[in-house]
């Protein structure tokens, strides 16, 4: 059940990344995954609750498109790896190779003035590490080891067969509202009973 959840919370992720984005049809390729993995989740919770043994499972490698971001920074953040100095000026009387340099960073925001400071000569190579490409999207195909139940054959109520809206935002809008009113109904039972 875990591993179901987890699949199903990383499609979300994709999912909602991918309508932040624009890509809808990268969206819809989630969405798709999304309501597999609820369809698992329900077959599974519907067994456990019946008393029934747990439908046969098996593992598949699919490969899909992600994002390439880094969602432990923020839109506002980035992380500056200082990697090494070139040609940096040494001071009068010590050797280019005892140099012992140290760097100081300051984003000046919105011009990047010197402020008294005056350019000390070399260069400096440096990696930055922000939350999304400056370049637009980069995906990379990723891919995992997918649990996959076996169909079971399952009759549904009809009010269970209603048509599914096509965008995630809305399915689950509309999971949400059923899951609320069957639990005014169960309120309303207990207070009028």
């Amino acid at each position: 059940m875990d591993l179901l959840r987890k699949q199903h919370e990383r499609c979300l992720a994709n999912c909602q990344q991918f309508v932040h984005l624009g890509s809808v049809a990268e969206a819809l390729k989630f969405e798709k995954l999304v309501e597999e993995c609820m369809k698992n989740i329900e077959i599974l919770k519907n067994a456990y609750a019946k008393g029934q043994p747990v439908p046969k499972c098996h593992t598949e490698e699919r490969t899909f498109n992600t994002v390439k971001i880094y969602s432990n920074l923020t839109l506002n953040e980035m992380v500056l790896y200082i990697i090494r100095g070139i040609n940096l000026p040494a001071p009068s009387g010590v050797s280019p190779n005892d140099l012992d340099a140290s760097v100081k960073f300051e984003f000046h925001f919105p011009s990047a003035v010197m402020d008294g400071r005056k350019a000390t000569g070399g260069k400096l190579e440096v990696r930055v590490k922000i939350r999304e490409p400056l370049s637009g999207v980069d995906l990379q195909p990723v891919t995992e080891k997918w649990l996959v139940l076996e169909p079971v054959p399952v009759l549904s109520p009809p009010e269970r067969q209603k048509e599914r809206y096509k965008l995630h935002s809305f399915s689950l809008l509309n999971y949400d509202r059923e899951r609320l009113e069957r639990k005014l109904e169960s309120l309303k039972r207990k207070r009028t009973g």
